[in-house]
C-alpha cells in the first residue's frame, strides 16, 4: 500500500441509487391542494456536480415533463452525473411553480463559494446543496461557509445535505504522551495509555487527519506538524503514513487511503514552531469519494460524528435521509419508530475558532443536522430501480435527494409567506416534524435532527386567511340562460353552503332556494352553483354575492374568509333571426370549381350554411356546407360537366336561420374546356369600357362595352391556361341588339408549327348570336399561355360587347 499525498476532490451525498415519493410521505400533496401553492414566483437554486453533462442533458428532463422550461443553467461543469439535474426534478414534483437555478460546485472550494454567491445575485432565495470537499475545515468556518452565512444574511435559505458517512469519524480531546522521547496522540480516554487504536474499515476511502489550528479550507496557519501512520493490526509493521510538512504548508491536515481491513492507527508530534501550543482536539473522518455506505470501527468510543464543513454551518439548514418505504402512508405499520437512513450522517459539529481563525473563549457545539426529508425517491434517469417501489423508475438515494425534498417545501412556504425568515421556516419544519429512531417530538437526535419534516402540518403558520372571487359569465351581456355559476377560493375550504349566498335581479329579493346546488370537484377551492337558468328566464340585471353569512368559511388552518365577492351580467331577449343573403351568382371557373357569390343582408350573422344539391329541389347528393361570415366562397374538388344547384341561409347564435336566398345553378367545365371571363385575372383590358351587370345569356356577374366610344382605342385580351397542345374550337358570346356593332373585329393568336400566327375574323353583333356560345373555328394552340384572343372595336359600327371567351378541346366535340 503507496503513501499517498491529500487528493481533496468534491464528494457528491449519493448513497447507492435513487424516485419522487415525497409528495406523500412528506405531507406534501395536502399542501398543494388545500392552499393552492405551487412555489411561483419563488426561485429556488441547487448546486452539486452537475447539470447537463450526460445523457440526455437538461433537454431530456425537460422533454419528459421532469423539469420545466426556463430552468437556468448559471454555471455548468462538463465532467459530473447531473446528480444537480435530479435535484432539480425532485424540487419541480413538489413545488412545480418554483423557478429552477443551477451552478455548480466543483471543481474547487472557492468556485463553489462563488457560485453560491452568484446564486444569490440571480435573485436565488432557497438553496439546495449536496456537496462537500473532504478539506473543508472541521473546527472553523471556511470559504464555503462564509459564503453560506453571506447569502443566508442576506434573507436566503440555505439546505445542505448531512451526507452519508454515518458515523465515519472519530474525534477528541487531545491528550498526549511521550514514548521513548516522541510525543503521541493519547487514544485511551481512561488512566491507561495506548497511542495505537485499533479501527476497522469496509471500503476503499480517504482517512483525514484534522486538528485545531486556523484553517479556512484552502490557507491556514499550522504551528503543528502531525503526521499519520497505519500499522499493520498487532505488529510495527508501517502499511501507509501521511506525513506532510504541515508548518511549512500552514495546512492543519493529513490523508491518506485505506482499504478493507483492520488496521492500527497511530498520530505522531513530528515538529512545532518553538513556544507554540499542541493542538487541543483532532478528528478522523473516513470519506469515500462515491458518498456510498462504508464503516469505521474505532476501537474507542470518541466523538463519531460525520458532519464536517459547511454542512455544519450554523445558519445552514442540515438535512438527514428517510428512506419513503419507511414511512408513512407507504408503511403501514405505525407501531414501531420510523428510522433514518444507516447512511444517513451524524452530528453535532464543534466550532473552535471564528471565520479569521481567532479561537473562541470555548468551544461551541451546534446541532447537526437540523432535520431530515425523504430520499429513495424516482427520478427520470439517476440512479437505480430499488424492490420497495412497484416500477422501474430509477430511485435517487441518499441525503443529496433528502435535500431538495425539504427545500421544495420551504419554497411553497415563501409563496405563502414571502417574508418568512429562515429562522421561522427552520422552527416551523422543526417544531412540527416526526420522531426519529425512537425520539420523543421536539427532542434533537444526532442522526434525525429533529425529525422528519411534515410539510402539511409545517406550513399552517404561513398561510393567510382564504380570498375568493366569482367568475365573470361569458359573453355578457347573454340572450341564454345562464344555468351555472363558478366560485373560486384561493385555498380549499370549509363552511361553505347556500346561505353564504344571494342571487338577486336589480336589487331585488333573493331568488336562491333549496333547488339550487352547490357543487365542489377538487375537495373544496373551486364550486359550482347550479339549477340558475329559471331564475335568470327574463331581462335584467342579476348580480350573485358571497358574503360569509353562514357558518364562518374557514381554511384548513382555521382562518377565516378574507373577502366577500359578487359578480353581475346582464341578460338581453335575443335578437332577431338574420335577413336572408341577397343576389346569390355561380359561376364555372374550370373543370372542378364553381365560385358562388351574394350579397350580405344582416349584421348580426355569425355564419353561413350554403347548401348544394343535383336538382332544383336539393333532394340528389344534397351537402350542407358551413362558411365563416363571408360573400364569396369556392366549391371545389367537383366533378367536370356537372350541374349543380345551390342556394344559401344566414344564421346566428341565438335565433336560428334566415330563409333561403333564390336558387342558382352552374356546370362545370368538361375536361379539356377552359372558360376567360372578362372578370377574371386572365382578361387584360385596354381602354375605358363599361362593365354592366349579368343579364340573359350573358357569363358570369358582369360583361364589357365600349358604349359606342373611343372607337380604335379598346380591347379586351383573353388569354387561357391550356394544359396541353392541340386542336380546340373557341367561342365567345354576347347580347344581340340593335345598336349592337355588326363588324366586330376578333383576333385569334394561335400556334402553327410552333410559331404563334394571327387570324381576324368579323362578327355581326347585332343580327347574329346572342342566345349563348357563337363558334369562331378550331385552331391549334400551344399549352400554356401563349395563345389569346382580342376582341376591338376598332372601325366598328355600333356598340361592341366583349364578355367571355371559351376554348374547348376539339376531340370533346362541338
Amino acid at each position: 500500500m503507496a503513501t499517498l499525498n491529500p487528493n481533496y476532490r468534491p464528494i457528491t451525498g449519493t448513497a447507492g441509487v435513487a424516485n419522487n415519493q415525497a409528495d406523500a410521505a412528506q405531507n406534501v400533496q395536502p399542501v398543494r391542494a388545500a392552499y393552492g401553492l405551487t412555489g411561483a414566483g419563488v426561485k429556488v437554486g441547487v448546486l452539486s456536480d452537475s447539470a447537463g453533462a450526460t445523457g440526455n442533458r437538461l433537454a431530456g428532463s425537460i422533454a419528459t415533463g421532469d423539469l420545466p422550461l426556463g430552468t437556468r443553467i448559471l454555471a455548468d461543469y462538463p465532467v459530473g452525473t447531473d446528480e444537480g439535474r435530479a435535484m432539480m426534478e425532485l424540487i419541480h414534483d413538489l413545488a412545480p411553480g418554483a423557478q429552477l437555478y443551477f451552478a455548480t460546485a466543483t471543481p474547487t472550494q472557492q468556485v463553489f463559494a462563488r457560485n453560491i454567491r452568484a446564486l444569490r445575485d440571480a435573485g436565488v432565495e432557497i438553496y439546495a446543496d449536496d456537496v462537500i470537499y473532504p478539506a473543508e475545515p472541521v473546527f472553523q468556518p471556511g470559504v464555503v461557509e462564509q459564503a453560506v452565512n453571506a447569502v443566508t444574511s442576506d434573507g436566503a435559505v440555505y439546505f445542505v445535505l448531512a451526507h452519508n458517512f454515518a458515523d465515519q469519524g472519530f474525534g477528541a480531546v487531545a491528550d498526549y504522551a511521550s514514548v521513548n522521547g516522541q510525543r503521541f496522540i493519547d487514544f485511551d480516554p481512561s488512566a491507561s495509555v495506548d497511542t495505537r487504536m485499533r479501527v476497522t474499515v469496509n471500503g476503499f476511502a480517504q482517512l483525514m487527519l484534522q486538528w485545531d489550528e486556523p484553517y479556512n479550507g484552502v490557507v491556514g496557519s499550522a504551528n503543528t506538524d502531525l503526521d499519520l501512520y497505519v500499522y499493520r493490526a498487532g505488529s510495527n509493521r508501517v502499511l501507509a503514513a501521511a506525513t506532510s510538512f504541515n508548518v511549512a504548508t500552514g495546512l492543519p491536515l493529513e490523508s491518506l487511503f485505506l482499504p478493507f481491513g483492520t488496521y492500527d492507527i497511530e498520530i505522531r508530534v513530528a515538529d512545532r514552531v518553538v513556544g507554540s501550543p499542541l493542538p487541543t482536539r483532532f478528528k478522523l473522518l473516513y470519506v469515500n469519494n462515491g458518498g456510498t455506505l462504508g464503516s469505521f470501527t474505532t476501537e474507542y468510543a470518541g466523538d463519531k460524528s460525520a458532519i464536517w464543513g459547511h454542512l455544519g454551518a450554523a445558519d445552514a439548514i442540515t438535512v438527514g435521509a428517510v428512506a419513503f418505504f419507511d414511512a408513512p402512508p407507504y408503511r403501514t405499520d405505525t407501531s414501531a419508530p420510523i428510522n433514518n437512513e444507516l447512511f444517513s450522517g451524524l452530528g453535532p459539529v464543534t466550532r473552535v475558532f471564528d471565520a479569521a481563525g481567532n479561537r473562541l473563549p470555548t468551544p461551541i457545539t451546534i446541532q447537526k443536522p437540523d432535520i431530515s426529508g425523504i430520499d429513495n425517491i424516482n427520478t427520470s434517469f439517476f440512479g437505480a430501480d430499488v424492490p420497495e417501489d412497484d416500477d422501474v423508475l430509477p430511485n435517487f438515494s441518499g441525503t443529496s435527494a433528502a435535500t431538495p425534498n425539504v427545500a421544495a417545501v420551504a419554497a411553497l412556504i415563501r409563496e405563502a409567506l414571502p417574508g418568512a425568515s429562515a429562522a421561522q421556516i427552520k422552527a416551523a419544519l422543526q417544531s412540527t416534524a416526526i420522531p426519529l429512531n425512537g425520539g420523543q417530538a421536539g427532542q434533537w437526535d444526532p442522526q434525525g435532527g429533529f425529525g422528519l419534516i411534515d410539510a402539511f402540518a409545517a406550513i399552517r403558520p404561513f398561510v393567510s386567511a382564504p380570498s375568493v372571487r366569482i367568475a365573470r359569465v361569458s359573453p355578457d351581456p347573454t340572450d341564454t340562460a345562464v344555468g351555472t355559476m363558478k366560485i373560486i377560493f384561493s385555498q380549499q375550504v370549509s363552511g361553505f353552503d347556500i346561505a353564504d349566498l344571494q342571487f338577486r335581479v336589480q336589487g331585488g329579493p333573493n331568488l336562491l332556494t333549496g333547488a339550487n346546488t352547490l357543487r365542489t370537484r377538487d375537495g373544496g377551492r373551486t364550486w359550482f352553483l347550479g339549477n340558475l337558468a329559471n331564475l335568470n328566464a327574463q331581462p335584467g340585471t342579476y348580480t350573485l354575492t358571497i358574503a360569509d353569512t353562514g357558518s364562518p368559511i374557514t381554511n384548513l388552518a382555521g382562518l377565516r374568509l378574507a373577502n366577500s365577492a359578487s359578480a353581475s351580467f346582464t341578460r338581453i331577449a335575443p335578437p332577431p333571426p338574420p335577413a336572408a343573403p341577397r343576389d346569390l351568382t355561380a359561376q364555372a371557373l374550370d373543370s372542378d370549381t364553381i365560385r358562388l357569390r351574394w350579397t350580405d343582408m344582416s349584421d348580426n350573422e355569425t355564419s353561413f350554411t350554403l347548401q348544394r344539391a343535383e336538382d332544383p329541389d336539393f333532394r340528389l347528393n344534397l351537402v350542407n356546407i358551413n362558411l365563416p361570415p363571408n360573400t364569396t366562397v369556392y366549391d371545389d374538388d367537383l366533378p367536370a360537366g356537372t350541374t349543380f344547384y345551390y342556394r344559401i341561409r344566414a344564421f346566428n347564435d341565438f335565433s336560428g336561420g334566415s330563409t333561403f336566398s333564390r336558387t342558382v345553378l352552374a356546370t362545370t367545365l368538361s375536361p379539356g374546356e377552359v372558360i376567360v371571363d372578362n372578370s377574371s385575372g386572365r382578361a387584360t383590358v385596354r381602354g375605358d369600357w363599361s362593365v354592366l351587370p349579368k343579364v340573359d345569356f350573358t357569363y358570369g356577374n358582369s360583361f364589357l362595352s365600349d358604349d359606342n366610344s373611343g372607337k380604335g382605342t379598346k380591347s379586351v385580351r383573353f388569354t387561357p391556361n391550356l394544359l396541353e397542345e392541340g386542336d380546340y374550337y373557341v367561342y365567345t358570346r354576347w347580347t344581340r341588339s340593335t345598336d349592337r356593332a355588326t363588324n366586330v373585329p376578333i383576333d385569334i393568336y394561335y400556334d402553327d408549327d410552333g410559331q404563334r400566327v394571327k387570324k381576324t375574323l368579323t362578327v355581326d353583333q347585332r343580327n347574329r348570336g346572342g342566345a349563348g356560345w357563337v363558334l369562331l373555328g378550331k385552331f391549334h394552340f400551344a399549352a400554356g399561355t401563349n395563345g389569346f384572343v382580342v376582341i376591338r372595336n376598332d372601325g366598328t359600327d355600333g356598340t361592341v360587347i366583349a364578355d367571355a371567351v371559351r376554348f374547348l378541346k376539339a376531340e370533346n366535340g362541338r
